[in-house]
């Protein structure tokens, strides 16, 4: 504070007009002075960055650390469209060539995988459709041995046992005549026995009807029935896994299509980066400005290079400014 006082005071003194050897007066051992106000020049001197209130940043945009071709002169003016800044793109053109061959394998095994689930898909309906048939067949054939084949075994086996039921009844007839008439010779005894055979083969074909008959019912039938339900179960199980089958595989190509169309995706998203990149590498001047390179404004670290040709640049590093002189 009393610093302060010291400088106000010398300030009014050296303020005051008062002129060496100007004197108003004098009273003894003490001298006036008339005082007057006037003004004087105070200069102070101190450093300081004078900058634009409006400025362009160009910064890079390529990765890595890519360096530095071309580059224009600080200080000269430029105007919209001149080539700025031009990086080495020699490691980019390598990886848009490596990237292009990347995404041409891609598209093809994604033009195979698609093509793959087309074809899965028609071989699916036809598995499917196949057994889809072999059901309705199934369905058809026990409908066809439930009212068809059944009921005409049975009127058929019926039907012999009815026959053999008569022809015993006949032959026994027969032979109870031939007997009487076998008595006063009328006939000989050959026809006699004929009719005795005759009466034995007919309680025989007799006994193979009823057989057939308990047969039919008590094992054909039911073998055929066993059968028949077999196979339609059989059909039935063969839809559902085919169905199931279709549904695993067709998932499993429709997986391997949406994998290789991903694939494709990110590859051309590789390329296409990589091609903005290349593009990047050449830095043209939007508008007209004045260049300033970016190490030649604020603090710039011991470890910065000054920009220049050959020094390697960062992603998003500003190489420089292109002030408003407007």
């Amino acid at each position: 504070a009393w610093l302060r006082l010291l400088v106000w005071g010398a300030v009014l003194f050296v303020g005051s007009g008062a002129e060496e050897g100007e004197a108003a007066g004098s009273e003894g051992d003490i001298d006036w002075y008339r005082v007057q106000r006037r003004s004087f020049a105070l200069t102070v001197t101190e450093s300081g960055d004078l900058d634009a209130a409006e400025r362009l940043e160009i910064k890079s945009k390529v990765d890595g650390r890519p360096e530095i071709i071309t580059l224009v002169e600080e200080g000269s003016q430029v105007k919209a469209g001149d080539v700025l800044v031009t990086l080495d793109s020699d490691e980019l053109r390598t990886k848009i060539d490596e990237a292009i061959l990347a995404v041409e394998k891609a598209r093809t095994d994604e033009i195979f995988a698609r093509r793959g689930l087309e074809i899965e898909r028609n071989e699916a309906r036809s598995r499917q459709s196949v057994a889809e048939v072999n059901l309705a067949l199934a369905e058809l054939e026990l409908a066809k041995w439930q009212k068809g084949d059944v009921p005409q075994m049975r009127r058929e086996l019926d039907l012999a046992l009815q026959k053999a039921q008569r022809q015993v009844e006949r032959t026994k007839r027969d032979y109870e005549i031939s007997q009487a008439l076998y008595a006063p010779k009328f006939i000989s005894l050959n026809d006699l026995e004929d009719s005795e055979i005759a009466q034995l083969e007919a309680a025989d074909a007799l006994l193979t009807a009823e057989l057939d008959l308990s047969v039919y019912d008590e094992y054909t039938y039911q073998t055929e029935q066993q059968q028949k339900l077999s196979d339609l179960d059989q059909a039935k199980s063969d839809l559902e896994r085919e169905i199931a089958k279709n549904e695993s595989e067709l998932a499993r190509q429709e997986a391997d299509l949406s994998g290789k169309t991903q694939t494709l995706q990110i590859r051309q998203e590789k390329l296409d980066n990589l091609k903005e990149q290349l593009e990047a590498s050449q830095i043209i001047s939007p508008q007209d400005g004045l260049v300033v390179y970016g190490t030649s404004v604020g603090r710039r670290s011991w470890r910065d290079e000054p920009m220049a040709e050959g020094r390697q640049v960062r992603f998003n590093e500003t190489i420089l400014y292109l002030p408003d002189i407007r």
